[in-house]
């Protein structure tokens, strides 16, 4: 077993298939980039873990699974968005805090001034949540300046 110097810092690459199927061959991957990294308050070997993604209305959000990576495990979630894909804000408050694991957010409605989105909280102990939230669209727009 590989060895590797502690902690792991993952990184998230950026990678566009040519027919949307297959990124076995791919071009020009880019390295996502964090304008902030909240977790870090919480434990210098945190970092990305789990993350799964959703675009909608010129926004890209990514759902975030962090934890301490060299222990192979996840805490907690936060949310981050994106006009770029590639240059990140992270909320900082997460979407849960405690004993998660995978989870994933999805828009529901949007409209000129507001996203709402569902959430299922996936937990350590194999139980799911489920929340709701809106976000307005001044507040990502004046985060990403």
């Amino acid at each position: 077993m590989p060895s590797y110097k502690t902690p792991i810092i993952t990184n998230i690459l950026s990678r566009v298939s040519t027919n949307g199927l297959d990124f076995t061959t791919y071009r020009n991957s880019k390295k996502i980039e964090f304008i902030n990294k909240p977790w870090l308050e919480f434990s210098k070997g945190y970092s990305t873990w789990h993350l799964q993604d959703s675009y909608i209305d010129g926004y890209y959000f990514l759902c975030l699974a962090i934890g301490n990576v060299d222990r192979f495990t996840s805490d907690m979630n936060y949310l981050a968005y994106s006009k770029d894909g590639i240059h990140f804000r992270v909320f900082e408050k997460p979407l849960a805090s405690a004993n998660v694991y995978r989870s994933s957010v999805f828009p529901k409605i949007s409209s000129s001034k507001k996203i709402e989105f569902g959430a299922v909280i996936g937990y350590k102990s194999g139980a799911f949540g489920y929340r709701e939230f809106t976000i307005d669209k001044q507040v990502l727009e004046n985060g990403l300046k």
